[in-house]
This record gives structure tokens, C-alpha cells and sequence, in this order.
């Protein structure tokens, strides 16, 4: 089994580090009342925020403010 989540990006904050390096904040919330039939499906669905630090520029380049993104939380191991 597997729950699916919809989350939206609301903040992307770049960060330069002392020792020289750098990785951007993500943040995302859950997704509702969106205009694209996620009002119904928010109903079952889990809620919340998801703060993400992503150092690889091309993995951090892929979430966009405004964008929703399918989050599947499935068990690795009991």
C-alpha cells in the first residue's frame, strides 16, 4: 500500500553556506481548493508542510513556486 499527497510549492529560498557551498530551501504545502478538482481529494488525503534542503542545483532546479507535485509515501522497511 502507498499514500499519495499533493503538495504546491509556495517558497524556494537559495542559500549561501560559510565553507563556500550552497543549497536551496524548499517549502511546500499540502495542496486544496486548487481549481483542479484537488478540493474533493484533499478530503482524504494528508495535510501539512514539507520543508525540503537540496544541494544538487539540478534536483533544486525542478521544484518551481506555484508548481504541485504527487509526494508517494510507501513503507522502505518495518
Amino acid at each position: 500500500m502507498a499514500v499519495e499527497a499533493r503538495f504546491k510549492v509556495i517558497e524556494r529560498l537559495e542559500r549561501e553556506h560559510a565553507e563556500g557551498e550552497s543549497n536551496v530551501r524548499i517549502t511546500m504545502e499540502a495542496a486544496y481548493n486548487d481549481g483542479v478538482g484537488n478540493t474533493d481529494w484533499s478530503k482524504y488525503t494528508p495535510v501539512g508542510d514539507i520543508t525540503m534542503q537540496v544541494s544538487n542545483p539540478e534536483a533544486a532546479g525542478y521544484f518551481t513556486p506555484g508548481t504541485i507535485y504527487r509526494v508517494v509515501f510507501s513503507k522502505m522497511r518495518e
